[in-house]
């Protein structure tokens, strides 16, 4: 958008992060205020055309994780069917969802990790790492989401559901 947001600079930027700016994230309510926009090119026969089952999407696709061979057949059952919740604590690190799954399953030694790794920890609590994520991580990988499967639960808000649907 040309002009684009109209917030505080900080060295030539107009990003929000901790300790830097203000304000860190986005609010319901909150109004950014946005420049004016001026078409100096003729785009009379351009559109933009938005996927809305990006958006709206229930269904985040997986595939199996290094250690999901290592989940029980009940354990599995609960990916399959379980309907997810998003917690509070969710950032671009990583979504921490609020379902818990009985785990008996031991901490690994230090792997690597990729944004889209769902890691079950010792406590069954779920952590989908996302974007900024770290590298590396000692809990269990059980599923690993899809790049698009990403982009749609980053669309997603606190207290929002989902289910793992894991592609063959």
């Amino acid at each position: 958008m040309k002009n684009g947001f109209l917030t505080i600079s900080i060295l030539k930027s107009r990003s929000f992060f901790q300790n830097i700016t203000q304000q860190s994230l986005l609010c319901k309510g909150d109004v950014l205020p946005v420049g004016t926009f001026t078409n100096n090119t003729d785009s009379s026969n351009t559109s933009v055309k938005l996927a809305k089952e990006h958006f709206e999407s229930q269904r985040i696709t997986c595939s199996k994780g290094p250690e999901f061979d290592a989940l029980s057949a009940s354990q599995k059952e609960i990916f399959a069917k379980q309907s997810f919740t998003i917690s509070n604590d969710n950032s671009r690190m990583g979504y921490r969802l609020n379902e818990v799954i009985e785990n008996a399953l031991p901490s690994i030694l230090t792997s690597a990790v990729l944004p889209g790794t769902v890691q079950l920890t010792p406590s069954g609590k779920l952590i989908v790492l996302m974007r900024d994520c770290q590298v590396t991580g000692g809990y269990p990988r059980v599923l690993q989401l899809t790049n698009t499967a990403i982009n749609q639960l980053a669309q997603k808000k606190t207290n929002d559901t989902f289910q793992f649907v894991l592609k063959e």
